[in-house]
């Protein structure tokens, strides 16, 4: 993961996000929602629940995280999958404040937007919002890069599946986006450095294969981890096909491919703490382009245990509606 510089994040954590905002190296829109002072703060999953119904905006109790899955699972992810992405209290309290002044289309596709969603101009597939507290015992942690390579090192302990070389490697490619003198180099163009993959051509949803440009490590590894959680794998396995089947080197871009396929580490994924969308932030009037990198960095994400919402102690679950496919223009031109 990528280095981070500890003081702009202590900050960034300390502060409000209107203050955080102010380093150019930290997301300048994430938390953007005004909460009127006067509300009670949302203390449970169903009074978040409530206010949603009620479109009001309202502070959210830090324990609350919050995670966009397909409409019907169990859990917040696939069952393969030994992690679940989630947005902590702060961008609970964004999508309230969507959700209070869009009209319900724009609000499904804003939140996806907000959690990091890509190709949203073709998305169909029914989703919905858990809101939750995990279990006793289970926590959440920021997804730095060391983060998660120590996550799925874990997992297989006695591998050496991760040599320190190409953990640096991709470490220090990413740490170009805390660079103030390349603040429009985003999460999208550091993969195509790392990859070899074509930004134009993965934005497009084209198959990851060397005919975009993809590196031949990248894309042996790829072959070697076989099916994504998503369609039937689980995340040991996938590091276990890694370890048992891949022969090629053990670079940036095959770690790369690993974090990509078993831990659903995607093309958007920053290794910060923040999403980033490449379309408009909901949060703020603009399009994409008039925004720029900087403002669309748009939630402090979480990674938790992937536990089924039975075992959790509170859950709440809420449909998102999303615009007509041929109604989708304000992605790109802005909400306002």
């Amino acid at each position: 993961m990528r280095v981070l510089r500890v003081i702009a994040l202590v900050i960034a954590l300390l502060l409000p996000a209107s203050a955080a905002g102010m380093s150019a190296a930290i997301p300048v829109t994430a938390g953007a929602a005004t909460v009127p002072a006067s509300t009670a703060c949302v203390a449970t999953p169903e009074e978040f629940a409530s206010a949603w119904s009620s479109r009001v905006a309202a502070c959210v109790d830090p324990g609350l995280l919050g995670t966009v899955h397909a409409r019907g699972a169990d859990r917040p992810y696939p069952r393969g999958f030994a992690r679940a992405w989630a947005v902590g209290h702060r961008g609970l309290e964004d999508f309230l404040a969507v959700n209070a002044r869009l009209d319900r289309g724009h609000v499904g596709l804003a939140i996806l937007t907000l959690v990091g969603f890509s190709r949203l101009d073709r998305w169909d597939a029914p989703v919905s919002l858990a809101v939750y507290r995990l279990p006793d015992g289970a926590g959440a942690r920021t997804p730095t890069w060391s983060t998660l390579l120590d996550l799925l090192q874990g997992q297989r302990p006695h591998r050496g599946l991760f040599p320190a070389a190409a953990r640096r490697d991709l470490i220090r490619a990413y740490a170009v986006l805390d660079d103030t003198a390349a603040s429009q180099v985003d999460a999208v163009t550091v993969f195509e450095r790392v990859t070899g993959c074509s930004r134009a051509q993965v934005l497009a949803g084209r198959h990851f294969t060397q005919d975009i440009g993809c590196s031949a490590s990248f894309v042996a590894a790829l072959k070697a981890l076989g099916r994504s959680p998503y369609n039937g794998g689980t995340t040991r396995g996938c590091l276990a096909r890694f370890a048992r089947d891949y022969a090629g080197p053990r670079d940036a871009a095959a770690l790369r491919a690993v974090l990509l396929r078993c831990l659903d580490a995607d093309v958007l994924f920053t290794g910060t703490g923040w999403t980033y969308t490449t379309y408009a932030n909901p949060l703020l009037c603009g399009s994409a382009a008039q925004q720029g990198v900087q403002r669309r960095y748009t939630a402090r994400e979480r990674i938790v245990p992937n536990v089924a919402f039975a075992r959790m102690r509170l859950v709440a679950d809420i449909p998102l509606s999303l615009s007509p496919v041929s109604q989708r223009g304000f992605l790109e031109s802005g909400y306002c």
